[in-house]
């Protein structure tokens, strides 16, 4: 698995399984910013590097309600920079707001909102080499990657109401137009290809 989180970008989209386990590190991190955004409804980031040819999650980094600030994550990616990590992609949470939560619970219907049109422009345009990104929602897992067909068009997603409502819609669009590997999974230790 190590070697398609770190050669996804010279890997055909075709060529991407229709399966994928989670790394029991990754995953152990997943559940852990899963729990502490649950508690106290602040977003978490980690990064996932590769040192000495093994792959490295950083600790969970705290942020706000609603993003871990970009100079945080900048200081942070260049302390791994300086320690020999090379930053190759990241897992970060989404605290549920507050209409999910009281549809979750009085209907018992679960509400995805998928990747934010920051995350997916804070992708496109990385501030460092990412292939891939982790985002955990209170009842899903999206994992994307880029694959030897993305393409940067230096385009990008315009923030409104509407596109922030249709998170998951606006995921799958954008994986698409960038030829990107889209994953999910309701909280499982493996994910399914969806594009």
């Amino acid at each position: 698995m190590i070697d398609l989180f770190k050669n996804s970008i010279d890997i055909s989209i075709k060529d991407f399984p229709k399966k994928l386990t989670i790394n029991e590190e990754i995953f152990g991190t997943i559940q852990l910013m899963r729990q502490a955004t649950k508690k106290d409804s602040n977003e978490r980031w980690a990064y996932v590097g590769i040192k000495n040819d093994k792959l490295v999650v950083s600790k969970l980094y705290k942020g706000t309600n609603n993003q871990v600030p970009t100079s945080k994550r900048f200081t942070l990616l260049q302390e791994a920079e300086n320690n020999g990590i090379k930053v190759i992609g990241d897992i970060h949470t989404h605290p549920a707001d507050i209409l999910s939560k009281i549809v979750t619970k009085i209907l018992h219907i679960k509400v995805y909102h998928g990747f934010s049109i920051e995350d997916l422009n804070g992708f496109l345009h990385s501030e460092t080499e990412n292939k891939f990104m982790f985002l955990v929602e209170a009842n899903k897992i999206l994992l994307i990657f880029k694959t030897r067909e993305f393409k940067n068009k230096d385009w990008q997603i315009k923030s409104n109401w509407a596109n922030k409502l249709y998170g998951i819609r606006i995921t799958q669009e954008f994986s698409k137009r960038f030829h990107l590997a889209l994953y999910e999974s309701e909280n499982e230790e493996y994910l399914m290809r969806v594009l």
